[in-house]
């Protein structure tokens, strides 16, 4: 028989076990989670793979540029849009977006004139002269004129300042007029309706008070222009915007997704055109700039993209990401790279592989969020400072440098813990607009969870007592109020729960003597 092994090698041998584990399923999640990007969905075809009608801003932000330069845009923009729809609908007539009509009309394609009305009542009568004059030019290629959209939902008209508005639009350019807002504000102001030739109503599943998961979404459509056509009896019902986002923060159930935008666009078209509904659909184009009002989502409405390219096709096949593939490559090379760092370090070869692919595989993960969410370049000195510092320990914990640098180690992982309670801060509080980084914060606590000796001396400070309840405590907050359909919030609650746990527990089982020794060190 073999003789035992001394004891104080055997926690050793099972830690090293552990982590090889942890870092293989780790590893091997990461990579199928990247594979199933790469999948091929399959939804009903569009019929005709058309739209009946899109909203149309000029993208690239042009309309800030030079007269001909907007007019250059806007040709170019409709020329691309009249393959797949015959009518645009436009917020405003102001910065050149008064060509659009001059545009369709070359191409064949139809116009609902929108004037964009705010709170500033000098810039409202700019619009409706501008609209005025514009219609009486073009009358013949603009279906209806749209006076102000959501302008109740923003609060910064009363009803009787559109009814007016809409009277006196109407009798200057003998068209169609409505008002565009969320239906149920048009429920709670039926007045609109005398004076709209019809009732253009949005339904948003996703922005939706209670918000609809896609695969209910149709059914919540139908429900609701139903309930829109018992109120305004013998008016004609149009769904003025409707919509599904590509990217952004989860809303309960509602995830916005590329392939969730493209099962809900095509299953919409096909709802439509069984039950002869006519209809507007949000967008043409991403709109980037829409981030600074509404967060990552407000960007990624469109069915192209910033650049003018079509995000998902309206038959055959979509794949959730086509360039899926990047993950698992970034995974090979940062393995190869912490390959080498370990064997001049002679540190264990195949926790390097293991960790360094699971490294790449989140740097790609963490790259996309952030180009995907930062507006400013303060968001983008911010996150991706936040984005090395969580590379820093994962890496300085791999390769027990936090030994070596023992001072410099317990900041990282302290600067750490205070990031995350003041993301979670944001979360409890204020989360309509905020995402949930899990890829960022996934690998320091894996690390954590798996490297015992990593955990850092904190000391027995109030502060550090705060930080850490809080954060446990706020995980389990975000978690009840998300709502349990929320995986995105589920994910992140988890990995920040589990974060502030580990230093928990290293923090109460460390003895106060001890805490001194270590101090003195």
């Amino acid at each position: 028989m073999a003789p035992n092994k001394p004891p104080h090698l055997r926690p050793a041998l099972t830690r090293s076990t552990i982590t090889t584990v942890g870092l293989l399923l780790l590893a091997i999640g990461l990579l199928l989670s990247w594979a199933w990007q790469g999948r091929a969905q399959v939804y009903p075809d569009a019929p005709a793979g058309q739209f009946a009608c899109l909203s149309y801003t000029p993208r690239s932000d042009s309309s800030r540029g030079a007269t001909a330069d907007i007019h250059a845009q806007i040709e170019r923009d409709l020329q691309q849009l009249s393959a797949r729809t015959r009518c645009v609908r436009t917020y405003s007539v102001m910065n050149g977006l008064d060509y659009v009509p001059v545009a369709a009309r070359k191409l064949g394609m139809r116009v609902l004139l929108g004037i964009w009305i705010g709170s500033n009542q000098q810039a409202n009568e700019i619009e409706i002269n501008q609209v005025i004059a514009t219609a009486k030019q073009h009358a013949d290629v603009i279906d209806a004129i749209i006076v102000g959209n959501e302008v109740l939902l923003r609060r910064e008209q009363t009803v009787d300042a559109l009814y007016a508005m809409l009277v006196r639009v109407r009798t200057a350019t003998q068209l169609p007029v409505t008002y565009a807002d969320v239906w149920d504000f048009w429920l709670k102001n039926p007045k609109l309706a005398e004076v709209s030739d019809f009732v253009s109503i949005h339904i948003l599943p996703y922005w939706d008070d209670q918000p609809i998961g896609v695969e209910h979404a149709m059914a919540h459509v139908q429900a609701i222009y139903q309930k829109a056509q018992q109120t305004f009896p013998g008016k004609r019902i149009y769904v003025g915007e409707t919509g599904w986002p590509s990217a952004g923060r989860q809303r309960e159930g509602a995830k916005p997704s590329l392939l969730n935008q493209a099962r809900f666009t095509r299953e919409f078209i096909a709802l439509v055109s069984q039950q002869q509904i006519p209809y507007n659909f949000i967008e043409a184009y991403d709109q980037p700039w829409k981030k600074r009002l509404e967060g990552t989502v407000g960007g990624y409405w469109g069915v192209y993209d910033a650049q003018g390219r079509e995000k998902f096709p309206l038959t055959g096949a979509v794949v959730a990401d086509a360039r899926w593939w990047r993950g698992p490559l970034a995974g090979i090379i940062a393995a190869g790279w912490l390959l080498v760092v370990a064997q001049r370090t002679k540190h264990s070869r195949i926790h390097a592989a293991l960790a360094g692919f699971s490294l790449g595989c989140t740097a790609v993960w963490q790259w996309d969020y952030l180009w995907q969410s930062n507006r400013t370049w303060q968001e983008w000195l911010a996150m991706g400072s936040f984005m090395l510092l969580t590379q820093a320990v994962f890496l300085l914990g791999l390769f027990k440098l936090e030994q070596r640098y023992s001072r410099w180690w317990t900041g990282l992982v302290l600067t750490l813990l205070v990031c995350v309670a003041y993301i979670n801060l944001g979360l409890v509080f204020d989360a309509r607009y905020r995402d949930f980084p899990s890829a960022f914060l996934l690998l320091p606590t894996a690390m954590l969870l798996l490297n015992s000796s990593a955990r850092p001396y904190l000391a027995r400070s109030n502060e550090v007592l705060l930080l850490v309840t809080w954060l446990i405590l706020s995980s389990v907050a975000i978690a009840v109020i998300e709502d349990i359909s929320n995986g995105s919030a589920l994910l992140w609650c988890a990995i920040s729960g589990l974060f502030g746990l580990v230093l928990s527990r290293q923090y109460w089982r460390m003895p106060v003597a001890h805490q001194h020794q270590r101090a003195e060190q």
